[in-house]
């Protein structure tokens, strides 16, 4: 037996049950969350491999394809050749695979959400020097399934329980273009006082995807927020006993109109 056979068995020995159906079905192979496709050149954190069962392995395969161009969308450090090399490769299955995911907005699409937004166009800049794209329905799933299915994850990694399948899941989301609504969640965001550690051996890769995270052993309750590069923010929570269903519900509700109360 292969040294790769070798460890995944040790692994499906550690992790028996897949952690995304509620350990419902017997561990078939190691996933990966955040997925390596969402890294510079497939290269993921260490210590980020979740038990999954064939069916919940292979449930976000098309979401997280997709997810690997939303999030390079804008990066501070574009300039990379691995970078480059990414986004022409991820580009390109785009247009195969997924040629609605974005589209470029038109100058009234800008002006509106420049207006709506209360955003001030910088100076010397006319509407189509702004690099400005909306994502289709498919987008928008996309980015919700793969942050619900890390969420469940990051609850397994620092809770060390599998979240129950009818646990309740909370996520509220958005891109670079609302970046100024992180101010609304700082408060939350302080309570939390883990931070993740995302590195590959000596490689910090918290420049492409950074967390912190709280967990509450006696409610069964976790909470994350994270950023993958400089494209999307997301902040939620984990719920595994059915009695909290109520106060997450409530808790969504209050998140929501807080968010809309800024548009």
């Amino acid at each position: 037996m292969g040294q790769k056979k070798i460890r995944k068995a040790r692994f499906l020995a550690l992790h028996p049950r897949c952690c995304f159906c509620g350990g419902n079905e017997r561990t078939a192979d190691i996933d990966h969350q955040p997925a390596r496709a969402l890294f510079n050149g497939r290269v993921g954190p260490e210590d980020f491999e979740f038990p999954a069962c064939a069916a919940c392995n292979q449930s976000s395969r098309h979401h997280e394809n997709a997810m690997a161009v939303l999030v390079r969308l804008r990066d501070t450090r574009d300039d990379l050749e691995v970078y480059q090399e990414d986004l022409r490769k991820y580009f390109t299955s785009m247009g195969n695979n997924f040629p609605s995911l974005v589209r470029p907005m038109t100058s009234n699409e800008k002006r509106s959400f420049l207006k709506d937004e209360g955003v001030q166009r910088p100076p010397g800049y006319v509407l189509s020097d702004l690099k400005m794209v909306t994502g289709s329905d498919f987008a928008i799933d996309a980015i919700e399934n793969v942050f619900r299915k890390l969420l469940v994850a990051l609850h397994y990694k620092h809770s060390g329980r599998i979240a129950a399948a009818g646990a309740a899941v909370t996520l509220v989301w958005f891109t670079n273009a609302y970046a100024d609504r992180a101010k609304e969640i700082e408060q939350f965001i302080s309570a939390l006082n883990g931070r993740g550690i995302v590195k590959r051996g000596n490689q910090d890769l918290s420049d492409q995807f950074i967390f912190k995270y709280g967990v509450d052993h006696a409610e069964e309750f976790s909470a994350f927020a994270f950023a993958f590069r400089n494209s999307l923010i997301a902040m939620g929570s984990v719920w595994s006993s059915s009695e909290a269903v109520a106060k997450v519900e409530n808790l969504g509700s209050n998140i929501d109109a807080t968010l809309s109360s800024t548009k």
